[in-house]
């Protein structure tokens, strides 16, 4: 059975790898991929607890755990399971129902967490930019308080502001790897700590700024990371927002769709949305499919038809039996589709994985060896050699090579889905790249979704004004798409009726 995690705290793709590698040792695991752009672990086996411990080990959390079952065995076994893993039904079900509303404060809040960390830094960094610029011009005042307004400032910074990056770095040596984090915990720590050093010995050179303002340059592109993460993932917010919250049961009274089981018969009024998937038993109307297949005429709907959950009814009342409900209607299955689309990856990650993976230690390795040239050939002491080292580390600590490629496919995805245009993963995507012509079936798919009034003809007396704000006048409270068409046609002509 397959299981959906979602992460937090990681902020690049090397904590997507170190996670990776922690869980696929789990006894009775089968497969394990991390998605950093969307926060997501896809998992093929093994046990929740041990699954988590391993996660919590790299020094990440699980958020909360969706779960795929397609039948009702599946469903039975389900929650065996959930029962020997320690989680209840009760809060199975909380996990499932928490769906967009869980996504969006996820997004929400590392957004808003990454904004105030850069806050933080920038107003640290003011003092010590003073000083710097003090020191260049030679301006006095308060200077002799430099040092240690430096030592506290720059202690904070790098225990507060750093303190992701060193759980980050220690996860990642529990895994016998380096990440991105292991860069700038040393870049910073090393320039802070030799900083303390000459504050010691009495030395006026201090470099406290350096670990102060690379932190907050590093802060800033998490910030804005986060920032397109939030934006790219609304699209499937949206789609889950679609799906109504309550029904009418045929024997009266309101039900909560969460709360709707198969065979319930439902009763969907004029306009409103049909809330789960089934058939028509009583009734007939014209339903707007739109949101399924892109036609913007309504199709008639009688006993015995198939109707979609979240389409829109028109002007009939129908009684519908609930035939498919939750993650198996036909809207879910849109919305994982995306969701999985989101956290595929590409071919051509396989090679950024594979560059990073090498990336960080081969830094580290060019940063020793400046450091020994510097101070044993260059002949320009231990100060220089240091800082020399450190602007090694510190000009690699950005994550673009691995961040870029899955950042791409989310945002491709997502603006996809916005514009009605579901991507199914990062392979189909990376190869549109490669497509020269594209062949339409029939010039009606090719629309704007719903239809348009173009032309008013009148064969009457009567004007083609008149004509159209009669019309108007009598489709004034219908919710049909044609009558909405008609209704925008006499507004865009400033026609009273």
């Amino acid at each position: 059975m397959k299981k959906q995690f979602n992460i937090g705290g990681m902020h690049c793709t090397t904590c997507a790898r170190t996670i990776e590698k922690a869980v696929s040792k789990v006894d009775g695991v089968e497969s394990v991929r991390v998605n950093f752009a969307s926060k997501k672990m896809a998992v093929e086996g093994g046990n929740n607890d041990l699954i988590k411990q391993a996660v919590k080990k790299t020094g990440y959390r699980i958020e909360n755990i969706d779960h795929d079952h397609h039948d009702h065995h599946d469903h039975h076994d389900y929650h065996n399971h959930e029962k020997h893993s320690g989680y209840h039904e009760d809060e199975s079900h909380n996990m499932k129902n928490m769906g967009s509303d869980h996504m969006d404060h996820m997004n929400h809040g590392d957004t808003k967490r990454s904004f105030w960390k850069f806050v933080v830094s920038v107003a640290a960094s003011v003092p010590l930019l003073y000083f710097m610029i003090s020191e260049w011009v030679g301006n006095d005042f308060g200077m002799e308080y430099m040092a240690i307004t430096s030592l506290v400032i720059a202690t904070f910074v790098q225990v507060f502001i750093g303190y992701d990056f060193y759980k980050g770095m220690i996860g990642g040596l529990r895994n016998k790897m380096f990440n991105m984090d292991s860069l700038i915990a040393i870049g910073t720590t090393t320039a802070y700590l030799f900083s303390v050093y000459e504050m010691f010995i009495g030395n006026h050179h201090l470099y406290f700024e350096t670990s102060v303002f690379l932190m907050t340059f590093v802060v800033f592109g998490k910030w804005l990371e986060a920032n397109a993460t939030a934006r790219t993932s609304q699209a499937i917010h949206e789609l889950m927002k679609l799906q109504p919250k309550v029904a009418h049961l045929v024997s009266g009274g309101e039900i909560s769709v969460d709360d709707i089981k198969i065979g319930d018969k439902l009763l969907v009024k004029p306009g409103e949305q049909i809330p789960v998937d089934g058939s028509i038993t009583k009734g007939s109307s014209a339903v707007d499919e739109s949101m399924v297949t892109g036609e913007s005429i309504p199709v008639d709907k009688t006993i015995g038809d198939k109707v979609v959950g979240a389409t829109i009814n028109g002007n009939g009342s129908i009684e519908i039996v609930a035939e498919k409900i939750g993650q198996n209607t036909m809207l879910a299955r849109i919305i994982k589709m995306i969701e999985e689309a989101a956290g595929s990856k590409a071919p051509i990650e396989d090679l950024t994985d594979k560059i990073s993976s090498i990336f960080v230690p081969t830094v580290i390795v060019i940063a020793i060896i400046t450091f020994l040239v510097w101070y044993f050939v260059g002949g320009d002491g231990l100060e220089m050699a240091i800082m020399s080292a450190v602007s090694v580390v510190v000009i690699a600590c950005p994550c673009a090579l691995g961040l870029a490629t899955p950042t791409a496919v989310m945002v491709g995805a997502g603006q996809g889905s916005k514009l009605g245009i579901l991507i199914k993963g990062g392979e189909p995507l990376q190869k549109l790249s490669q497509i020269k012509n594209v062949v339409f079936d029939k010039t009606g798919t090719l629309t704007e979704g719903k239809p348009e009034v173009t032309d008013v003809v009148s064969v009457s007396k009567n004007s083609e004004r008149e004509l159209l704000s009669i019309i108007a006048s009598l489709e004034a409270s219908s919710e049909h798409s044609q009558a909405k068409a008609i209704l925008t046609k006499a507004k865009q002509d400033k026609i009273n009726f």
